[in-house]
């Protein structure tokens, strides 16, 4: 039901529409020739530009926008079939238009205008704005001409009485908008190029990146590529690669091509990683350290040639020494071998020959000559071993510039003799355990000949006799190679952090007393500053609790020392409170409560309660470990303090470095190793559980509590990079110091 007329009246008046003198500009209308293409709609808006409101027809069409195109088009007629209330044809339509300008609030026009006064001098650096959608602008190349598809079944108008408006004032103004189901113009880049570009990106960002091709208000054309990076483990920031000309896109495209190949081809040789740069634009590096451009590619490929090169030649001088290696184990193999053949013959004569005196006469001279000689031979086989290594070497001209094709071809054939390597290596270890073995049998069978008397005259016995060490050497190699595997529990945040949180707050509840709970609680708020002095001997503020104080007046909490709270912490409130969708009935703690905080507290007596507080939490640390070697997270300008605060999610600490206003920030990880002394943020540290109400878990923060100094922390690993954020409608750029500790 429309409103009084004289709604209707004011909001013509405000747009500067006079029904009955409709300007010339708008009642004309020729053929746009737009025709729909038959491909399936393009799903997001890849064009924006800088549009002209003089150059934009109106069509109004009874659908909605999610309608198809084909639908939407066919159906619409030019706005002065919806102004005309002459013509009984028009009559609904008419009727149609004064019930949108009725709905239409004057205010959200008003919001459309200031955005594009703020959009004329600046392009977002995400392309998209918000309410982008209801520019249904669209561009028929046939009549070179763009024209507006004002839905009437959607429920927000703005876009067409702004652009109305806007007309009926004569003004020449420029809006930057979407143009709908327009296509890339291919002429920097082709639409095969981009969708290669897209997939590339995927690979090295971990998401997926949206192209566009944007006209600045001079009608320049660049092609922003716009997406979010995994800059450190799961931490985001945003990106965008801005292609000015072809000539920049083309190389562009060939780097990121390039890499693409190296990184998914030889994915044991190259992993290479991104970093913001301070544009907000991406860098790519190889091993973290060598920035790579497109104008190094040519010599990095050449670089990586000859390293590989080089590596090839090791490998093959490793494998001929390994190849002559193996052949003089497989002689020492085959000698041993005789030699235990000898050896068993040599009893089985002896036991033929022990019948009579004759016979072992005969026996002695025989083999005690054969014996002399092989251990004369074994003497002289033994200096043979011991020669000096091959080496390898191989001559090949260097090229000026490599192809990917060869470095790939040249990795593979390495790949093969590597494993080729490794076969050997298997082979020679195999063939050394197995000479080991004969040499033990040998030694057995020699020392079973010269104890014969004491065994039984059987061949049996010598064959049980000369193995009895094999077996317990093969099992005490066995027990050597277990002894050296330590499984470790190793966090995996999405996997563990439900389990991980109930576990903490089970061990928090059973082991640590209502004083350590609460001191710990203490620390987990600005008061750690405080705390830490404490720990470090220095001397604190009054401004300290004078500002505490304050805040415990803002908050009515502050109490004279008179005031007496006869129930402490209990509540027996049925009040049903909420904790990440979890129901309860529990208090939440109050550190100034905690603290004794009162109109009347002393320097001296803060300080002793701190002093207190301190102790408790150095308790509370000795009964709390951790089940998991897992990393934790903190951002600050220095990790000097004794207490500190850190994150189980890295993700959790890009709105703390939000707050930070300063263009550098530090972010610290410390990989904790099992039992490490830690303790959880876990529910029961911020809430009592006088109703046994309380959920289990880590609901509040996924926060823990350390003391630096007994981690014994030794820093391995520095690194930075940018992050590019939005914070208040703004886009930031802050560099970040990356700094590692075990």
């Amino acid at each position: 039901m429309l409103n009084t007329e004289e709604n209707i009246i004011g909001k013509l008046n405000y747009i500067g529409l006079d029904l009955n003198n409709i300007p010339t500009e708008i009642m004309e209308f020729k053929n746009l020739e737009f025709r729909p293409k038959n491909s399936e709609e393009i799903k997001y808006y890849k064009v924006y530009k800088y549009v002209n409101v003089k150059d934009i027809k109106i069509l109004i069409s009874p659908t909605n926008r999610l309608d198809a195109i084909e639908t939407r088009y066919a159906k619409a007629s030019p706005i002065y079939e919806y102004l005309d209330s002459e013509n009984e044809e028009n009559t609904e339509k008419h009727t149609m238009f004064l019930k949108m300008l009725n709905d239409i609030n004057i205010n959200d026009i008003e919001y459309l205008e200031e955005k594009q006064k703020n959009l004329k001098n600046h392009i977002p650096f995400e392309i998209k704005f918000s309410k982008d959608y209801l520019w249904q602008v669209y561009y028929s190349e046939n009549t070179n001409q763009y024209f507006m598809l004002a839905p009437i079944n959607d429920s927000e108008h703005e876009a067409l009485f702004y652009v109305l408006k806007k007309q009926l004032e004569n003004s020449n103004e420029k809006i930057f908008i979407p143009i709908c189901y327009e296509n890339y113009s291919q002429e920097y880049l082709k639409q095969k190029e981009i969708e290669e570009i897209e997939r590339e990106l995927w690979l090295f960002a971990k998401e997926w990146p949206i192209t566009y091709e944007v006209y600045n208000i001079d009608n320049q054309k660049t092609i922003s590529v716009v997406g979010k990076a995994n800059i450190y483990e799961n931490i985001k920031s945003l990106y965008k690669v801005e292609l000015t000309n072809k000539e920049e896109a083309f190389e562009f495209y060939k780097l990121l091509k390039a890499l693409f190949i190296l990184q998914t081809e030889l994915p044991h040789y190259y992993k290479f990683t991104i970093k913001i740069n301070d544009k907000g634009g991406i860098e790519f590096f190889h091993q973290n350290k060598e920035k790579i451009q497109y104008e190094n590619l040519a010599s990095f490929i050449k670089h990586e040639y000859i390293k590989a090169i080089e590596k090839s030649v090791k490998t093959r001088e490793n494998k001929i020494n390994l190849e002559k290696n193996i052949k003089t184990l497989k002689e020492q193999s085959k000698q041993l071998e005789e030699e235990y053949l000898f050896r068993e013959k040599q009893i089985s004569t002896f036991l033929d020959c022990k019948k009579t005196f004759f016979g072992k006469v005969r026996y002695f001279f025989k083999y005690k000559k054969i014996v002399e000689e092989k251990q004369e031979n074994k003497a002289k086989e033994q200096i043979e071993v011991n020669k000096q290594k091959i080496h390898y070497c191989e001559r090949q001209e260097i090229k000026e510039n490599y192809t990917l094709e060869e470095i790939i071809t040249l990795y593979k054939q390495l790949d093969s003799e590597t494993s080729q390597v490794k076969n050997l290596e298997l082979d020679i270890e195999a063939l050394k355990i197995k000479n080991q073995k004969m040499e033990v049998k040998i030694k057995n069978s020699i020392k079973y000949i010269k104890e014969i008397d004491n065994h039984k005259k059987s061949i049996f016995d010598f064959w049980r006799f000369t193995n009895q060490d094999s077996l317990m050497m093969l099992s005490e190699g066995e027990s050597v190679e277990e002894n050296k595997k330590h499984l470790k529990k190793v966090f995996n945040y999405d996997m563990d952090i439900e389990n991980l949180a109930k576990k903490i707050d089970v061990a928090n509840r059973n082991n640590l007393s209502k004083e350590e709970l609460e001191s710990v609680f203490i620390a987990s708020t600005d008061i750690i500053k405080d705390i830490n002095k404490i720990l470090q001997v220095k001397v604190l503020n009054q401004e300290s609790l004078d500002n505490l104080k304050q805040q415990a007046l803002s908050e009515e909490k502050l109490v004279s020392k008179e005031e007496f709270d006869i129930f402490g912490g209990f509540t027996n409130s049925t009040e049903i409170k909420n904790i990440s969708s979890k129901q309860h009935r529990e208090k939440k703690r109050d550190k100034y409560t905690i603290l004794g905080i009162t109109q009347d507290t002393t320097l001296e007596e803060y300080g002793e309660k701190l002093k207190s507080i301190t102790k408790n939490i150095e308790e509370a640390l000795n009964k709390s470990k951790n089940e998991y070697e897992m990393p934790i997270y903190k951002i600050g300008r220095e990790m000097d303090n004794k207490i500190n605060i850190f994150d189980i999610n890295a993700e959790c600490i890009i709105e703390d470095l939000k707050k930070v206003e300063t263009k550098e920030i530090n972010l610290y990880k410390v990989i904790l190793k099992e039992d490490s002394k830690v303790i959880g943020l876990s529910n029961i540290i911020y809430y009592d559980n006088t109703n046994k109400t309380l959920p289990l878990g880590m609901d509040e923060t996924e926060k823990v509590l350390i003391d630096k100094e007994e981690l014994d922390l030794k820093l391995f690993n520095e690194d930075y990079n940018n992050i590019v954020y939005e914070k208040n409608g703004k886009i930031l750029i802050k560099k970040i110091c990356i700094f590692e500790y075990k």
